[in-house]
This record gives structure tokens, C-alpha cells and sequence, in this order.
């Protein structure tokens, strides 16, 4: 009879309890809208002190994660009240005056799966601590966090296989796979992130790549293109752009590639390879005029790199373009005119060109006049000299 009468006293507390529960968690959410997380976590801290509360524990940690201004190995968090206008990360690396607050989270969610072995929310937020954890520290120590990575891996795929990930832990973990290097499985999740909703540029970028590092290609064009589209800004496009060239180019069609090629020169213009690509597929398709601008304007990236010039020559004698690559020449001397440096490569390449195509005569009088302007930029000294003086004597031979 006392063991009935103590479960009847109980039982009225057992309910007051899970109605404060809700209620904190109201209020929270109440907070968190406003942008009030210093005062959401103060909330969180209060009911819940010692860890006891999955749900109180897990929003507790969320806020950590997601919204502090400042952390110490994210064990220690400070919190900032904001207007509504403001964002966490305006403050993030900014000098302010915060409370602290301790918080191991992988301590506190271990131990409350001691208790709660089944609440498969507490392993899917160890797995987001772990990778949080991994980006902003492991990954840069000697093992490159790969402990630490396995570790988020094996969280997140037990709340996965019991159905308590959601889109953004997804996402994660098709991240962590794709650093582990198991693309397959990294496709898997990015594609089940997208059936949660996760129809981010970010998600849909990795799913591309995954599916080209797969031989995918088709598929991959197509999740490269919605990333295309939905990214605001140049860089991240210009990388979605390289992405959907290479596979284009996988897939054999060329003018695709061009076209990719061309949206990333319009948006990093002194994107080298990009230029030096529509440089070769327009000689390639025999289209000299469309190709020359490219040319130009990788030589105007560093005019004195002779290196450059060497690729622009291999690339318009590749394709046997040696008329096209003197009507190149002949522009950038004329637009090098007063720049001796640039005009002694112009004509040593020119000499190059002349060879090609066994005119030693002129590649005489165009190593002459490399020399020539060479002498009036620099030291005697340069190797050059002894290079060019070594071919005039080998076309001085007779054969």
C-alpha cells in the first residue's frame, strides 16, 4: 500500500514536470527568433543545470554549436543578445566583454546515452559536435582528425539508420564521407538530404562532384547546373563553372565546354586555365580569331613570365596554327612596343614559330632581334644570352 501511495504522489510531479519541460522549450524557441541566445542558453542553463534533459540538453548544445560569438575549443561559449538585424557572425572574432559558459558536449550527450541508450537525437548531435570539432580543430592537427572524423561518421550514421537525421546532419555526413573518401555513400546522403529539403547551392555542389569523382557525368552536369544557379556570388560560381567544363569535356562535347570555360573567365577574367582552355578548343575548332583574345589576355596577366609565351606556342603548334600564332605575334609587338623585356620573348618565340616550320633564316634574324631588345632589359649576365648564342651558332651550321 505505501509503494501505490508513493506512485500517486509521483505522478501529479512526473506531469508538472513535462509541462515545464514544454514551457522552458517555448520560451526558448520564443528567444531564439529574436536572436536572444545569450539569454535562451541563460534559460537552458537554469532549468536543466546538471544535463539531465535530453531535449533541454540537445537545444542547449544546438545554440553552442550554432549561435556563440566566441569559444575555446568549443568547451567554453560566450552568447550574444542581438537585434534582429544583426548575425552571429558580426561578432565572431570581434573583442566584447561575455559571460562564459562551460559545456563539454561530448561529455554531457555521452552521458545522458548512458541513461537513454535509444534516443538516437543524442547520437546524431555527438556526430554534429564531432564534425564541428573536426573543422575547426582536428582537421589541421598531424593525423588530419581522422579519428575524429570516423568518430562524427559513426554517430551520425547510427542517427541515420534509425531515422533522426535530418537535412543538415545529412549534409554533414555526406561531407564526412567525402573527406573519408567513400563518394558512394557521400552521393547516398547528399541525395537524402535533398529529399529532407536540403536544396542548398553548398549540397547540391558535393552531390556533382561526387557523382564526376564516380564517372557519373551526366548526373553530375545536372546537379552542377542547380548549383550554378542557386550560388549568388562569383567565386562559388566560377567553381561550379570548372566543374561543369570538366565534365562536359567528359562527355565529349566540347562546345559545352567552351561555354563553361567562357562563364568562368566572366567571372575571375585572369582565371588562368580557364583562358588557356578556350584558347586550345578554339584553335582546336579552327576558330584563330575567337582564340586570339585568349591568348592576349593571359599574356597580360605577368607579360614578362616567358613561360606563358611558351604555352601559348605550344598550344597554337599543337594544332599546326604557325600562320594563326604570327598573326598573334605580330599583335602583341605591336602592343609590346615599348616594353623591351616582353618584346625580347615575343621574338625568341617568334624564332621558335620560324623553326617550326624550317625558315632558319628568319629564326636568325629573330633571335638577333631577342637579343636586341634582351640587351636593353637585361644583365648581361642572364642565361639567355648563352641559349640564344648557342642556337644562332647551331643555324650558322651547315647540315
Amino acid at each position: 500500500m505505501k509503494k501505490l501511495w508513493f506512485l500517486l504522489l509521483a505522478a501529479p510531479f512526473l506531469v508538472s514536470c513535462g509541462v515545464s519541460k514544454q514551457k522552458v522549450l517555448s520560451k526558448v524557441d520564443a528567444l531564439l527568433l529574436q536572436k536572444k541566445y545569450e539569454s535562451a542558453y541563460r534559460l537552458l542553463e537554469k532549468a536543466d543545470p546538471k544535463n539531465q534533459v535530453p531535449d533541454l540538453l540537445l537545444d542547449k548544445v544546438q545554440i553552442a554549436l550554432d549561435d556563440y560569438v566566441f569559444s575555446e575549443n568549443l568547451k567554453i561559449f560566450c552568447f550574444k543578445d542581438m537585434a534582429i538585424d544583426q548575425n552571429v557572425e558580426d561578432f565572431r572574432g570581434q573583442k566584447g566583454n561575455y559571460a562564459r559558459y562551460a559545456l563539454n558536449p561530448e561529455e554531457a550527450l555521452s552521458g545522458l546515452l548512458q541513461k537513454f541508450p535509444e534516443d538516437w537525437r543524442l547520437y546524431k548531435m555527438l556526430g554534429e559536435y564531432d564534425y564541428q570539432v573536426y573543422m575547426n580543430h582536428d582537421k589541421f592537427e598531424a593525423d588530419k582528425g581522422l579519428a575524429r572524423l570516423k568518430l562524427a561518421q559513426s554517430y551520425l550514421y547510427q542517427a541515420y539508420s534509425h531515422q533522426t537525421a535530418d537535412s543538415i546532419s545529412l549534409y554533414h555526413l555526406g561531407l564526412v564521407d567525402l573527406y573519408l573518401q567513400d563518394a558512394k555513400s557521400a552521393e547516398e546522403c547528399f541525395k537524402a538530404a535533398i529529399r529532407q529539403g536540403n536544396s542548398t547551392a553548398d549540397n547540391y555542389y558535393n552531390l556533382a562532384f561526387t557523382q564526376y569523382s564516380q564517372g557519373e557525368f551526366a548526373p553530375s552536369l545536372d546537379s552542377a547546373q542547380k548549383a550554378l544557379d542557386l550560388y549568388p556570388n562569383a567565386p562559388e560560381k566560377a567553381l561550379c563553372a570548372h566543374l561543369l567544363a570538366l565534365a562536359a569535356i567528359a562527355v565529349q562535347d566540347e562546345n559545352g565546354a567552351i561555354k563553361y570555360f567562357g562563364l568562368i573567365h566572366a567571372f575571375q577574367p585572369q582565371d588562368y586555365e580557364a583562358l588557356k582552355n578556350l584558347l586550345t578548343l578554339y584553335l582546336k575548332h579552327g576558330e584563330a580569331d575567337k582564340a586570339m583574345p585568349f591568348g592576349q589576355a593571359m599574356l597580360a596577366i605577368e607579360p614578362n613570365n616567358a613561360s606563358i609565351l611558351r604555352d601559348i606556342d605550344d598550344i597554337y603548334l599543337q594544332y599546326g596554327r604557325v600562320n594563326e600564332f604570327y598573326d598573334f605575334l605580330h599583335n602583341m609587338i605591336f602592343l609590346y612596343a615599348h616594353q623591351n623585356g616582353v618584346l625580347g620573348n615575343l621574338y625568341f618565340y617568334q624564332a621558335n614559330a620560324d623553326l617550326y616550320v624550317n625558315h632558319k633564316k628568319s629564326a636568325r634574324t629573330s633571335l638577333k632581334m631577342a637579343r636586341i631588345c634582351f640587351q636593353k632589359s637585361l644583365l648581361p649576365s642572364d642565361g639567355i644570352f648563352k641559349t640564344i648564342d648557342k642556337e644562332l651558332i647551331q643555324l650558322s651550321s651547315p647540315k
